[in-house]
């Protein structure tokens, strides 16, 4: 089994919040602040994804079909 047979997953103390030109990430000891084009195109594709029930290869086959 290699490393991308694993499922990943988002650590669930984190909060996420996204608006029209920012995606903020919040977790206990750091923020992050997101912005351009990638953050608007991909990642709303991309978040839901890490919820733990996909592997690395699984993401990137459901990115390269969107």
């Amino acid at each position: 089994m290699s490393e991308r047979d694993f499922a990943i997953k988002l650590i669930d103390h984190y909060q996420v919040w996204q608006s029209e030109e920012t995606l903020q990430i919040r977790g206990a000891a750091k923020s992050l602040v997101l912005k351009g084009p990638v953050v608007k195109q991909v990642l709303p594709l991309l978040l839901p994804l890490l919820d733990g029930s996909h592997t690395e290869v699984e993401v990137r086959a459901n990115l390269a079909g969107q």
